[in-house]
């Protein structure tokens, strides 16, 4: 299978583009007033317009190209056999190799591996079969038959000591990204808030489902008040970052560790993230969803179409019984368990200062601005930052991919991300 221009883009971004068609390019008018999106008065919300001054309603039209350069690269490749095998193949494109560095002093990259608790393996019971008929290059990219107890970590070092530390976890979809994928955005992170970050590659379903990559990135976070000091690091200022499925990671690791009494978080910068993981169920999602996300305000004209693409592609991503229930969740249940699904916690109270970041299109926006809402609602200081005309993923063009080039919004992104975190250990 041709992989070459897979193996330049990272899976977020993948998700990203199936995410926008979904979405719809163009709302029927454009925002207006000082909060658009039903944030409650107690979150601090700023619209950001980007470098072409977009007011709102109307998608980046850079995105627009890439999709078209996409779908029309896609077309040629083969299908996948199986839904084992698209995972693998989402796993094989990760990373940024033809993104630019775009830091501009030095950062020492420490590559360690580190223990987590020991698991037996869940998925080859279930799948064995579909395993078997894989060649062994795809072999290569699951997680070995034998149960793991180490995963690796990245640490990115500006200059200087006691530097404050920040957790930062890759998104994905809980089965696909790396350390790799996130290495540009993780290395900036480091330059603009002078701080150690410490980038966790959690093991993911199908092999590990929930609790195993939640539990892998708490262990981490543990592992670093332990030992960050040994790098330059302060274990006493920890704040946790990440996007997409990370995002639902940084904040699950701040709940873990309020509950917990574990380590201090004094701040969590979530990137557009995934809060909550219900049904997924055909028309029920399908329904749930247009009515959660009816401010949009698509072309009416428009409906039946992304309705088409919602069932066709996120339903063939995510909701058949095997991926939700096996591959990610573990067990149906757990789709309720508030480390999964934080936006279910009984209460937010305690957890740290939040800033959360989603582009204007992302169809994450609408639980976003509920999580928000929640945690201000719980005492928490929380901003929110609407990136006009971006979508789901718009932080992977930090440094330049082939599909859209490199986005100054992607970098504004990570200031916007540093500066509340300087902002917020400064306060706390």
């Amino acid at each position: 299978m041709k992989l070459s221009f897979l193996k330049s883009i990272g899976i977020t971004t993948l998700i990203a583009l199936f995410l926008l068609i979904i979405c719809g390019c163009v709302s029927e008018d454009s925002s207006s007033g000082a909060n658009p999106i039903g944030l409650n008065s107690g979150v601090e919300y700023r619209e950001e317009q980007g470098i072409n001054n977009n007011p709102g309603g109307v998608i980046d039209q850079r995105i627009v190209t890439g999709i078209n350069k996409f779908l029309k690269q896609m077309s040629s490749m083969p299908k996948p056999a199986n839904e084992l095998e698209m995972v693998i193949d989402s796993r094989m494109g990760v990373g940024f190799k033809n993104a630019t560095d775009i830091t501009t002093t030095e950062i020492e990259e420490i590559d360690l591996i580190i223990p987590v608790k020991k698991e037996n393996n869940q998925w080859y019971a279930i799948r064995k079969d579909s395993y078997a008929s894989l060649s062994a290059e795809k072999k290569a990219f699951l997680y070995t038959e034998e149960s793991s107890d180490t995963i690796p970590i990245r640490i990115y070092r500006p200059k200087g000591d006691n530097l404050p530390v920040i957790m930062f976890y890759h998104g994905g979809g809980w089965t696909s990204g790396s350390i790799a994928n996130v290495d540009k955005p993780a290395r900036y992170l480091a330059e603009a808030a002078n701080a150690l970050v410490i980038s966790v590659e959690y093991r993911m379903g199908p092999e590990y489902p929930f609790p195993v990559f939640f539990e892998d990135s708490y262990a981490a976070l543990i592992w670093a008040e332990a030992n960050a000091s040994k790098y330059g690091g302060d274990s006493k200022i920890i704040g946790t970052v990440g996007d997409s499925a990370g995002g639902h990671l940084s904040t699950a690791v701040a709940m873990m560790a309020r509950d917990q009494q574990g380590p201090k978080i004094s701040f969590q910068g979530l990137i557009y993230p995934a809060v909550v993981i219900g049904s997924m169920e055909s028309k029920n999602f399908t329904k749930d969803y247009f009515a959660k996300t009816s401010f949009f305000k698509l072309k009416k004209s428009s409906q039946l179409f992304h309705r088409k693409l919602l069932v066709g592609m996120v339903h063939r991503m995510y909701s058949s019984k095997i991926r939700r229930d096996l591959w990610i969740l573990g067990d149906p249940e757990n789709c309720k368990n508030p480390y999964m699904s934080p936006l279910l916690a009984e209460s937010l109270a305690g957890m740290p200062e939040t800033l959360i970041v989603c582009g204007e299109f992302d169809p994450l926006i609408y639980s976003n601005v509920l999580y928000a809402n929640r945690l201000a609602d719980s005492g928490v200081k929380t901003g929110f930052i609407r990136y006009n005309g971006q979508t789901h993923g718009f932080m992977d063009s930090i440094g330049g991919d082939d599909v859209e080039g490199a986005k100054p919004e992607s970098r504004m992104l990570i200031d916007d991300i540093a500066d509340a975190f300087k902002s917020a250990i400064e306060r706390n």
